[in-house]
């Protein structure tokens, strides 16, 4: 990581426009970092945990200006029958988190 930024910082680029797709973001350092350096940049952030994304999210609101340029998702690959076997009875979303926890297809 230090040195992608090592080079952004060398040859000038800090007012360049990068566009990023961070797929299994963890917390969020990748567009965390890059945000700091290239401030006019726009990423989307993808992670599958439920739990790890509300940390990146956390972390990504708590850095001023990210939140307006990162977009960040909470998918995860799962079967392509995941809609048809959806009985209906299962909450889609946990009560407590709000995170999603109905059936996923990508």
């Amino acid at each position: 990581k230090s040195r992608l930024l090592n080079r952004i910082m060398e040859h000038h680029l800090k007012d360049s426009v990068f566009l990023s797709i961070d797929i299994g973001a963890g917390n969020g350092d990748w567009a965390i970092a890059l945000g700091s350096f290239a401030p006019k940049s726009l990423y989307a952030v993808v992670e599958a945990s439920p739990f790890t994304y509300q940390g990146m999210y956390q972390n990504l609101a708590t850095n001023a200006g990210l939140i307006e340029r990162v977009y960040a998702y909470n998918v995860e690959a799962g079967s392509p029958e995941a809609f048809a076997e959806y009985d209906g009875n299962t909450p889609l979303f946990d009560n407590v988190s709000g995170a999603w926890v109905g059936p996923i297809a990508c």
